[in-house]
């Protein structure tokens, strides 16, 4: 894995953490929230320290990374509905690296992880300030 791919996974899961810890500390703030904010944050460390560490790598030296980078693309779209959580952001980049490895080879498929998982990224963080906005 390249020295950019790293920092670019390092950037995405701090986004996506402090997405996740401004989602509950910012008002209007719930208890209930408060208390699972550690768990949500252990679980998108988890998530993204899989992801970078072991998906991206093994991908980009596989056949065709863009296929696992467009299902880590659509999967973070989908979790666009949990904002809060940082989710989409780093199942975003890690399916917009994967489909930007194979970009060279000029498939189809490498655009779609990209455009997808540039999207879920782009919604996640419209959805945290959209929530944000004074009622």
């Amino acid at each position: 894995m390249s020295r950019e791919t790293q920092l670019v996974g390092i950037v995405s899961t701090i986004v996506a953490v402090l997405i996740a810890i401004l989602s509950v500390v910012l008002p209007p703030i719930y208890p209930d929230q408060l208390r699972a904010l550690p768990i949500v944050v252990l679980v998108l460390l988890v998530v993204a320290a899989v992801l970078f560490l072991v998906v991206v790598p093994r991908a980009s030296r596989a056949n065709r990374p863009a296929v696992v980078g467009l299902v880590c693309s659509i999967l973070g779209l989908l979790l666009v509905v949990a904002f809060w959580s940082g989710l989409p952001i780093v199942l975003g980049t890690a399916g917009a690296l994967l489909g930007r490895v194979e970009r060279t080879t000029g498939r189809g498929l490498a655009l779609a992880a990209v455009i997808i998982g540039a999207a879920a990224i782009v919604l996640d963080l419209l959805g945290f300030l959209v929530d944000r906005l004074p009622a």
